[in-house]
């Protein structure tokens, strides 16, 4: 029964990603495979119908939210690897040592031939060296964390929805940058980003979103020129009149 429950969550899963074309049946199997390992590894009780609910778990949460809007955004294949991986280690990263797994042409899933592996010994120096991607641990909020982040509008201005606080970000040093990520639920959260450490996936543990991007408020007042979409990171979105929608 656990193999029946699992596969079908699968299945439903794999309809939702597909919406986007360029999430191939290809990616969608290499997806499963490392959530396959991932489970794999980080579980003591290896029984087979522990492993299939718990891969059927972990499969329920990449991409959680995606039904709640039509618009909601996928994150790219290197932000799949950070979500998935067992520490959440910084994507960027993640993504050089993808590359080189996908060139070797080996057998092994991509987690598994990476920390156990073939894979295991491989210290891209160049790109990556192994203490950096060790070292670069992405922070994932869990719910009771990102309810600090939470911001909202009253009386034309920004808050944070806990504390009351005003938002201001030209308070922090010209180089600091605050970013933003509107949720599928129409929840606004906003932070300082922290380069290998805070990032926007870090607000929702890596599901999906609406619109992200960084932003400038001062005394509450948002500078519109001044907000704009990290289209790199999250694709297809129109993020000024999303963000438009909400403000006052």
């Amino acid at each position: 029964m656990a193999r029946i429950f699992t596969l079908v969550r699968l299945f439903k899963n794999r309809k939702k990603f597909r919406v986007r074309k360029k999430f191939t049946l290809m990616k969608w199997s290499i997806l499963l495979e490392m959530i396959w390992m991932k489970v794999c590894i980080g579980k003591k009780t290896k029984t087979a119908p522990f492993l299939w609910r718990a891969l059927g778990t972990k499969a329920a949460k990449v991409g959680k939210g995606l039904s709640n809007d039509t618009e909601a955004l996928k994150l790219e294949l290197q932000h799949w690897l950070e979500a998935i991986d067992h520490s959440h280690r910084y994507g960027h990263n993640l993504n050089y040592y993808y590359e080189k797994w996908h060139k070797c042409q080996s057998r092994q899933p991509f987690f598994y031939w990476l920390d156990i592996g073939e894979g295991r010994m491989i210290n891209l120096e160049e790109d990556c060296p192994r203490s950096k991607l060790q070292k670069q641990i992405i922070k994932y909020l869990g719910q009771k964390e990102r309810q600090v982040f939470e911001v909202m509008f009253e009386d034309g201005r920004l808050l944070y929805k806990l504390s009351k606080r005003l938002v201001d970000t030209t308070m922090s040093p010209e180089d600091t940058k605050w970013i933003f990520v509107l949720s599928t639920k129409r929840t606004l959260y906003v932070g300082q980003k922290k380069k290998g450490v805070f990032q926007h996936s870090s607000f929702l543990s890596g599901a999906a979103i609406l619109a992200a991007g960084s932003l400038v408020v001062e005394k509450g007042i948002l500078k519109m020129k001044l907000c704009w979409c990290l289209k790199a990171f999250f694709k297809e979105t129109t993020l000024i009149s999303l963000m438009l929608r909400f403000a006052p």
